[in-house]
């Protein structure tokens, strides 16, 4: 092959160096070989390879996913590995203890204690909702206005105060019975 001048050869077209890339032409975009073009055409391709790869990534953590316990059964091994309820229990006073005496007023110290009042709250929620679920219409109307009592009990308190607060329930909507007066008079 006889060698050519240096001035007479002839790069290869856009279109041919994308075909050689393996750059495909957008279809509705026919012939647009502009920097444009080629750069929405490298970001397309950029992405469908980033998602192949995220796929791939998804099947293998698929591949080798095994079940997570429930919490309930991953609850129970713990306390089971530490002794049982009643030696964690030993072991958090412990060390709430030992903190409070080494640095009482501490962070670690307040914190412990707002934990243990925290669970205390959440023990009296619980036990107050299995309570009303397992209550009559009648008796949680009853409660209603027991709730109603208390708020106003420093009224009652005062002379003629149990009238009073007779007065604001039935203004409230609230069936006065004989034994809303009893409750009233008494508190």
């Amino acid at each position: 092959m006889p060698k050519q001048p240096l001035s007479a050869y002839q790069p290869p077209s856009v279109a041919e160096s994308m075909k050689v890339l393996g750059i495909e032409p957008v279809p509705s975009v026919e012939h647009d070989y502009t920097t444009a073009h080629l750069k929405a055409v490298a970001k397309e391709q950029r992405i469908a390879e980033a998602s192949a790869k995220f796929v791939e990534v998804l099947d293998a953590a698929a591949a080798s996913r095994c079940d997570a316990p429930h919490i309930v059964e991953l609850v129970s091994e713990i306390y089971k590995q530490m002794g049982g309820y009643a030696n964690v229990v030993r072991r958090f006073l412990n060390n709430v203890n030992i903190a409070e005496e080494e640095r009482p007023g501490s962070k670690t110290v307040i914190d412990a204690y707002h934990k243990i009042f925290k669970l205390t709250s959440e023990a009296n929620k619980q036990s107050h909702a299995e309570n009303v679920a397992q209550m009559t219409d009648e008796e949680l109307k009853f409660q209603r206005q027991l709730a109603v009592l208390e708020v106003l009990a420093d009224k009652a308190k005062e002379e003629g105060g149990a009238a009073l607060i007779v007065k604001i329930l039935e203004a409230q909507g609230v069936e006065v019975t004989p034994e809303t007066i009893d409750l009233v008079q008494h508190v």
